[in-house]
């Protein structure tokens, strides 16, 4: 047997031996990896789904605390705004006597100003009360017993200088006691108008003290309820806030795990991608090194360790281009690439 074809004989084994165990660890090592990529996939997706549970329960439970924060806040408020309203309840009660007072004087004033009524009256004397007064018949009786007494004593009692005397006595008493009664009359007219009006404003202050303070009580309430319902919408809006940024947060959260998740995975993918590609490179070379010693040692050995046999070499076929490696035969043209035919083909 030629050096050449024993050499091609080696080559071909060398090149079948080659073939056969890197197609096996290529076949292996391909499914090592399929198994880890999909094992490394199937955890990402799993700690990818865990995250995002742990995250939307976290929210959830977040949010459910915000919004049980927010009520009792808002209890709270309501509680304090019942406490108020029954503070104040009472101090409105025990102002209602003065509001009362008020009321009175305000009507018994209208009636007094009103025609016909006490204050409405102008000032007027009757002269004629002087003769029924006492104080007047007295000195009047006094007065003139005392000129008559005096008269007697002098022998007149009875003459024309004792009548005189008497008449003059009456008048001055008379004028004496008119200016008196007047005088009295008018200052008896004015106490009364103004004891009445003193009256009547003093129970107009006292409503409109119970009325001012009413007001400021009404006030405050008013100032303090809108206070705590001020309190109530903030701590509602806070709480909404807060449950919607809690779940933002969280949705992003998820967002991330989830494209973390997707990164993993996609890493896996190019990772075996690139360890298939780093291995079908020398499947391919063992593959061609093959069929090369294959048709190498037909051609050398005139188809003895081919498929069916063949010519002795190709120097008896010059110019062929093609070779059939089940029956040893050339062909083609010079000015075509060289195609080996398998078996059957």
């Amino acid at each position: 047997m030629p050096i050449m074809a024993i050499t091609a004989g080696i080559g071909a084994g060398g090149s079948i031996l080659s073939g056969i165990f890197g197609g096996k660890a290529a076949k292996k090592a391909a499914g090592v990896l399929n198994a880890q990529g999909q094992a490394s996939g199937a955890a990402v997706n799993n700690a990818t789904t865990a995250g995002q549970s742990l995250i939307a329960g976290g929210t959830a439970a977040g949010q459910s605390l915000i919004a049980g924060g927010t009520a009792n806040a808002n209890q709270i408020l309501s509680n304090q705004a019942n406490n108020l309203s029954g503070i104040y309840q009472p101090l409105n009660a025990n102002l209602n006597p003065y509001l009362q007072a008020g009321t009175m004087g305000a009507n018994n004033l209208m009636g007094a100003v009103a025609p016909g009524g006490s204050l409405s009256q102008q000032f007027s004397f009757d002269p004629s009360q002087i003769y029924s007064n006492p104080a007047y018949q007295f000195n009047m009786q006094q007065g003139l017993q005392g000129v008559q007494r005096s008269a007697a004593s002098t022998g007149d009692a009875l003459g024309a200088g004792t009548q005189k005397s008497m008449a003059q006595f009456a008048s001055g008493l008379a004028s004496n006691q008119y200016n008196t009664a007047y005088n009295q009359a008018l200052t008896t007219y004015q106490t009364n108008r103004t004891n009445t009006m003193q009256n009547l404003q003093a129970l107009l202050g006292t409503g409109q003290f119970g009325t001012q303070q009413a007001n400021q009580l009404g006030t405050t309430q008013a100032g303090q309820g809108n206070q705590l319902a001020m309190g109530g919408a903030q701590n509602t809006m806070q709480g909404a806030m807060g449950g919607a940024q809690l779940g933002l947060q969280g949705t992003e959260a998820a967002q991330n795990f989830l494209m973390q998740g997707a990164g993993a995975n996609a890493a896996g993918i190019v990772g075996s991608t690139n360890a298939y590609n780093s291995i079908l490179p020398g499947v391919s070379n063992a593959i061609g090194g093959y069929g090369m010693s294959q048709m190498y040692g037909n051609a050398m050995n005139g188809g003895g360790g081919g498929y069916g046999g063949g010519n002795a070499n190709w120097a008896a076929n010059p110019g062929a281009n093609s070779y059939d490696t089940a029956t040893g035969a050339y062909g083609g043209y010079a000015s075509q690439p060289y195609v080996p035919v398998g078996p059957g083909e």
